[in-house]
Order: structure tokens, then sequence, then C-alpha cells
């Protein structure tokens, strides 16, 4: 069937769902775009904190050369799975 003869109902309707999907499309890729600059700044702000609280709780140990504690402050950054070594 040609584009002249379909039913202007389809033609309607196709056009109905061309613009439904373009824009499902674009809602879905601002949608994707704002997550991933959220979870940048989000894990950036998270390991700032980390960094503080270590350096923080680590002061007393570097200052006085207590190994033990020092020790004990930076093993905790094992549970941090985002943390590479320390």
């Amino acid at each position: 069937m040609s584009p002249r003869n379909t039913p202007i109902k389809q033609k309607l309707t196709s056009i109905i769902l061309l613009t439904c999907c373009v824009v499902l499309v674009i809602t879905c890729g601002g949608f994707l775009t704002y997550e991933l600059l959220t979870f940048r700044q989000t894990m950036s702000e998270h390991l700032s904190t980390v960094g503080r609280l270590i350096a923080n709780n680590s002061n007393a140990a570097l200052v006085y050369e207590n190994h033990k504690d020092a020790t004990e402050v930076l093993s905790a950054l094992k549970e941090e799975p985002h943390v590479g070594g320390a």
C-alpha cells in the first residue's frame, strides 16, 4: 500500500506513535545524563568525607607516632569498596 492510499487514521496513529517514541528516548537520555552526573558528584563528596574522617582520626596517631593506632584507623578503610589502598 502506498502512502497516498493509506487511511488518515493509520497516518495519524503512526505520527503519534513516532512522536511518543522520540519523546521517550529524549526523556530517558535526560534521566541517564542526570543520574551519571549526580552519581559522580555524590561519589566525590562521599570520598572527600571519608578522607576528612580518616585524617581527623589518624592525626593523633601520626603526631605521637603510635603505629598500632594508625594501623587500626587505616584498616577501617578495608570496608570501603571505593578506596584502593591506604
